[in-house]
C-alpha cells in the first residue's frame, strides 16, 4: 500500500457503507463498472446506484482494506459508513469532532 488520496469524508454512523463520488473512483484509477452493483437509500429514501470496490484506507497508523460504494454521481458527500470501519476502531461522535479509537484500547 504505497500512494493514498487524502480525503476528508464525513463520519456517517447511519452509512451501512462508505460511499464516494464517481470522479474518486476515477482518481483511484478504478472503472467504476468493474465494482459489484448495489443500490443504496439516502435519508431521503432516494435510491442511489452504487459500484462496490475494494480499496486500501489509511486512519491514522492503521492501514486496512474496506468496501467502497462509488456512486455513477458526482453530488454524494464524501460519507465513511460502518462497514470494515467498526472492525478497525470505535467511533467516539464529540461535540465538534470525531475520534477514532484502535480496538484493544479501549477494552
Amino acid at each position: 500500500m504505497d500512494t493514498f488520496t487524502d480525503l476528508s469524508p464525513y463520519a456517517d454512523s447511519g452509512a451501512d457503507i462508505t460511499i464516494l463520488p464517481k470522479s474518486v473512483c476515477e482518481i483511484l484509477g478504478l472503472r467504476l463498472q468493474d465494482g459489484q452493483e448495489s443500490v443504496v437509500t439516502g435519508v431521503g429514501g432516494e435510491e442511489i446506484k452504487i459500484f462496490i470496490h475494494k480499496i486500501a484506507v489509511r486512519i491514522g497508523d492503521e492501514e486496512f482494506e474496506v468496501r467502497v460504494g462509488f456512486a455513477k454521481r458526482e453530488d454524494i458527500p464524501y460519507l465513511l459508513g460502518r462497514t470494515d470501519i467498526l472492525n478497525h476502531f470505535n467511533i467516539l461522535f464529540k461535540k465538534d469532532k470525531v475520534v477514532f479509537i484502535q480496538l484493544g484500547i479501549l477494552s
